[in-house]
């Protein structure tokens, strides 16, 4: 399963070289804060394909972007562009607008 996340990852990042998609346009619909550390969540699909939005993880001035899905009434799955795959429980996201 983690070697098929992997390929997704890569394939998914070639993808948006490739189309030279730029993810400006989604908003965020839901934040996830750990220290220094941002997982936000768009409604737009982004270099995302199928059901996938945009998602941007942001620490520091490094913005990584990935792409997310459900994964069950619990769980956001995420893939970044980076080759990391991420599972966060759907309670440690907050709309943007709850401070």
């Amino acid at each position: 399963m983690r070697l098929l996340a992997h390929a997704l990852a890569a394939v998914l990042l070639m993808l948006a070289i490739a189309l030279s998609i730029q993810p400006a346009a989604a908003a965020v619909i839901a934040i996830a804060t750990d220290g220094d550390r941002r997982a936000e969540l768009h409604d737009q699909p982004g270099p995302c394909v199928g059901a996938a939005k945009l998602a941007v993880f942001i620490q520091g001035a490094t913005k990584t972007p990935g792409c997310w899905v459900l994964a069950g009434p619990d769980t956001v799955q995420i893939a970044w562009l980076d080759g990391e795959v991420s599972h966060v429980a759907t309670r440690h996201f907050r709309k943007p607008d709850e401070g």
